[in-house]
């Protein structure tokens, strides 16, 4: 069997533990399409640069929209 860092893709699983969210977020955001994958029978496939990809993507719009925000963007603790 393929080392993970040999794969092409990720589990569901893995991604779950890269991200730090639990199952049920992961699915859900599965089923809505938020993450890039392939979905093969029953099972679903994350491509790694698909992933990264989409992860990037999602910080950068998280910045563009903080940073249009009329609050300005306060660091958590602060």
């Amino acid at each position: 069997m393929a080392n993970v860092e040999e794969r092409l893709t990720y589990t569901p699983e893995e991604a779950r533990i890269l991200l730090g969210c639990s199952r049920s977020v992961i699915y859900e955001s599965l089923r809505q399409n938020l993450i890039p994958h392939i979905k093969l029978g029953r099972k679903y496939f994350i491509p790694k640069h698909g992933f990264y990809r989409w992860l990037d993507q999602a910080a950068l719009s998280s910045e563009v929209a903080r940073s249009n925000s009329d609050t300005p963007y306060r660091p958590p603790g602060n």
